[in-house]
């Protein structure tokens, strides 16, 4: 099995973890606009209403009903089952702990990816009824030079959420996994990355195996596709985002009792 079979469907839970990840612009306290923006270029409207809410920086608590009262005519047009949303919400960070972002849906997540591998829906995203995820964001991020193949990489808008608790996981058809090989093994998603890149809304998924193998994809937003084939770029990108998962999880931990 070809490498990027793997990314391909991380590239899906990237995308398809938007409307529970992005869109949960709350926190107590904050109110969202009477009127929602949208990110330019973004293809889906409801990435575009999710998206924008980044772009703005809103804030405040978005219900089912608000979202689709936003989206009206155009949610027929998108391929993403949001109406298993319940509630999301996102708190600021603070001087001790960064920002927390949580979603909860109308039940244990378990839909159909929609999307086809060779003509086929290669399986579904499952998760837990709640999910609470960690945010440290940066308006503009440098991935450094790491060799003459590896060029500095400039990102715009970079958010990076940590998956704090609940579950979030891509679960391969068993046919489909006999089939290709242990190479497309059900991967535990940790981290999600939303990014402009050339201008460009890119996410990143970002988890590991059941061996704790990395596994990492990327989905264009503006397309609404996969990046394929994975870039030398992303690939640097995806590394540099796990380094500084590691380093800003371990900041934000409570130092050890003496």
């Amino acid at each position: 099995m070809k490498p990027f079979h793997r990314r391909l469907l991380l590239a899906l839970v990237a995308a398809l973890a938007v409307p529970a990840l992005v869109s949960a612009q709350a926190t107590s306290g904050d109110e969202l606009p009477p009127v929602l923006s949208r990110a330019a270029g973004v293809k889906d409207p409801v990435f575009a209403l999710l998206l924008g809410l980044l772009d703005s920086d809103s804030y405040g608590t978005l219900t089912l009903p608000r979202l689709e009262r936003e989206l009206g005519h155009e949610a027929a047009r998108s391929r993403l089952p949001y109406r298993k949303l319940r509630e999301l919400r996102r708190e600021r960070s603070r001087s001790d702990r960064p920002g927390l972002v949580t979603v909860s849906f109308t039940g244990r997540l378990d839909m159909p990816i929609p999307y086809q591998i060779l003509g086929y829906h290669p399986g579904s995203v499952t998760g837990s009824e709640g999910c609470e995820f960690q945010e440290w964001a940066w308006d503009t991020f440098v991935v450094p030079a790491g060799g003459p193949h590896e060029p500095e990489v400039h990102l715009e808008g970079l958010h990076l959420l940590r998956l704090r608790s609940g579950r979030l996981s891509v679960d391969i058809d068993w046919w489909l996994d006999a089939l290709m090989g242990a190479a497309l093994d059900d991967t535990e998603v940790a981290a999600v990355g939303l990014f402009r890149h050339q201008g460009r809304w890119i996410g990143m998924a970002l988890g590991k195996n059941k061996k704790g193998q990395n596994r990492s994809g990327a989905f264009d937003f503006g397309a609404d596709r996969i990046v394929f084939p994975f870039t030398q770029e992303l690939r640097v990108v995806a590394r540099q985002l796990r380094w500084k998962l590691e380093a800003t999880a371990a900041a934000a931990s409570p130092a050890p009792m003496p």
